[in-house]
């Protein structure tokens, strides 16, 4: 019984530290020089030119402030591109 347990910790242990080693952040900031709305302009007008059809942008801030809740303006772009569907 004692065994398995350190069996089964060492596993976890190994496997925690294996993906943290590992870990791909999906999450890309850059702090922009523009306006906000110069800044969602230029995504837009930069996912154009290289392939990407903005199909829709999610404003986050109005979306939660229909439920009460205040936030700094914040967008979501889905973009989409034949070339990688």
């Amino acid at each position: 019984m004692y065994k398995s347990i350190i069996l089964i910790l060492t596993f976890i242990s190994i496997n925690f530290f294996a993906q943290q080693k590992n870990n791909v952040s999906f999450l890309l900031e850059n702090e922009s020089k523009l306006s906000f709305t110069q800044t969602i302009d230029s995504l837009k007008n930069c996912g154009n030119r290289n392939g990407w059809k903005v199909l829709t942008i999610h404003d986050l801030q109005q979306s939660l402030k229909k439920n009460g809740k205040e936030v700094l303006p914040a967008n979501v772009f889905e973009l989409c591109n034949p070339k990688y569907s």
